[in-house]
């Protein structure tokens, strides 16, 4: 959770990672939809806006729409019949999107998203904690696998 109190931020502007270099596709499948869910709750209600280059769009549309999704749910929850006719629905982040357009990067293609925070009401991912927890896990292999090869190498420089 990022230390932000919740609807603070205007604008957002983010170079996602493409999940060649730094994030394998699986991990970056498990970190957006967190991302998009802290990006929705600490964004400005109706005016914040967010600016995201990526590397494909359909996971982060993906997880915009989820958010929207599971906003409109709750709300149809905790309404009777004849709120939910009088009240429309407000959506996380409003829909259609402002922008998604391709770039090309040095020869890298890539995808410029641009959203704006609706009124609706932000719900964390179903599965939030369990996401969290494999990502915490797989960077705990990885930090351990890093620190065998240094003391490996380091063996090798003593002798």
């Amino acid at each position: 959770m990022l230390p932000l109190r919740d609807s603070s931020v205007d604008v957002i502007v983010s170079d996602l990672p493409f999940g060649q270099r730094c994030l394998s596709t699986h991990r970056l499948s498990l970190l957006v939809p967190l991302m998009m869910y802290e990006c929705a709750r600490v964004l400005r209600e109706g005016s914040g806006r967010m600016v995201l280059l990526c590397g494909v769009y359909s996971g982060i549309v993906d997880s915009l729409m989820e958010l929207n999704k599971a906003s409109k749910e709750q709300q149809e929850q905790h309404q009777d019949e004849e709120e939910r006719k009088k009240e429309d629905h407000h959506d996380v982040f409003q829909t259609p999107f402002d922008s998604v357009f391709p770039v090309n990067i040095g020869g890298l293609s890539a995808w410029i998203i641009i959203v704006r925070r609706g009124y609706g009401k932000v719900i964390a991912p179903k599965d939030a904690k369990k996401r969290t927890r494999q990502l915490f896990t797989m960077r705990e292999r990885q930090h351990k696998h890093e620190q065998s090869a240094l003391n490996k190498e380091r063996l090798k420089k003593k002798k």
